[in-house]
């Protein structure tokens, strides 16, 4: 009965699931950076009181968020290059990814550097010209004002998008083939699927302590190595969709009592770490199985949220097409949108949830606002990752989006 509904739709061959997963991944960007004026961790600049609870929401998102949208952006790839040449490819990866990238270094980024240091009393400029000449002395963040800041995921999808190229045209010789179908074979067999989060706890203890996230893309091999073996895994996927699809869905059930297992046990240990270790960060023997219970509760909300997606949500309707196309732009402008609004906002005395509430409700309006100029802006358009009006039926209008 269920195996129907995890096939692509007849008449788009798209997979509307993973549609509804991506728009869900990026809506949830406004709410958890918001957070993080109001969390302990440390970001541009903070609100004078923070609130551990609303840590355990964001701790929760953040196992599963980014892996889900690499993993998404593989599996389009996957799906894309299967239809088209590599030279297309990398042509369609450049316009919707690398004019995006530069267009915002220089014009949506610099806003986020200018509003922290006026919030922070870092610096003192005698307008935003006079900050945003800085920008062109080519400084890296943060003793210059030259950043990709929140776009370091969109970097990091074309340059896993330009190295998966080779690799494609090894998996379509013989011998790949094979090690595609083998890999497929095994891990979609029974519980062999969860197997899959070994290389990824071999590197979480490995170069994980050695190399905390940067985003910079030259000192982030932690990052950048577990975040390309998603996008590869999400490749695979969507090289062989159908096999993977039905493991997901035989195991989401599965998964939900797991991964509500695991969360809670890292919750309770994240709620009292500061009281068992006061003075010094944990022994060994408690924080390697604590890591790994994170890592693998990360997979299992994979799992969940795709089977039981792919199940629920494999069909499309209005909101779903408008999303589908807002999201990237949506993406690109909210970080910016939100830390001007939040400027503004926490120099207020208001409670956290009055400002939480405000600023997020703002940068939905905004950004929303913002992309609704966009759409209708030709020259807007690629720089923003829209195709233009002429192109919008392009190859790969029939795939999700790789951003």
């Amino acid at each position: 009965m269920e195996t129907a509904s995890i096939l692509p739709s007849q008449k788009s061959g798209r997979f509307f699931a993973l549609d509804w997963l991506r728009v869900g991944a990026f809506l949830l960007l406004v709410p958890y950076h918001t957070g993080m004026f109001f969390v302990t961790w440390d970001f541009h600049f903070k609100n004078p009181e923070t609130s551990h609870s609303i840590e355990f929401p964001m701790l929760f998102v953040n196992g599963w968020r980014l892996s889900l949208l690499f993993l998404i952006a593989g599996i389009a790839s996957a799906q894309v290059l299967m239809r088209v040449s590599r030279k297309k490819f990398a042509k369609e990866r450049f316009k919707r990814l690398f004019i995006p990238i530069l267009f915002g270094i220089f014009v949506i980024v610099p806003p986020q550097i200018y509003y922290e240091h006026l919030f922070n009393h870092t610096r003192q400029y005698a307008s935003y010209l006079d900050f945003w000449a800085t920008v062109f002395q080519f400084q890296p963040y943060p003793k210059g004002s030259f950043s990709w800041h929140h776009l370091w995921f969109v970097v990091y999808i074309f340059v896993y998008s330009l190295l998966l190229l080779a690799l494609h045209t090894y998996f379509q010789t013989p011998h790949g083939t094979r090690l595609l179908d083998r890999f497929t074979n095994y891990f979609t067999q029974s519980y062999r699927l969860y197997w899959i989060i070994l290389p990824f706890l071999f590197l979480t203890h490995t170069l994980g302590p050695l190399f905390p996230t940067t985003h910079d893309l030259i000192n982030d091999w932690n990052n950048l190595t577990q975040t390309f073996l998603v996008f590869l895994w999400g490749y695979a996927i969507g090289s062989r969709s159908e096999a993977w699809m039905q493991a997901f869905v035989r195991l989401r059930r599965n998964a939900l009592v797991l991964g509500i297992i695991t969360i809670s046990a890292y919750l309770f240990y994240f709620t009292w770490y500061d009281i068992w270790f006061p003075a010094a960060n944990p022994a060994w023997y408690v924080y390697v199985p604590m890591r790994s219970v994170r890592s693998f509760n990360g997979l299992l909300w994979l799992v969940v949220l795709i089977g039981y997606a792919t199940v629920h949500l494999n069909f499309s309707n209005r909101f779903l097409r408008y999303a589908n196309e807002a999201v990237y732009p949506f993406y690109i402008v909210h970080q910016s949108v939100m830390l001007v609004v939040g400027y503004y906002v926490l120099l207020q005395t208001w409670g956290i949830a009055a400002k939480f509430a405000l600023v997020a409700a703002l940068t939905y309006l905004v950004s929303w606002a913002l992309y609704e100029i966009i759409r209708r802006v030709n020259i807007l358009r690629p720089l923003f990752g829209l195709k233009s009006f002429q192109k919008s039926r392009s190859i790969d209008s029939k795939n999700v989006s790789v951003a």
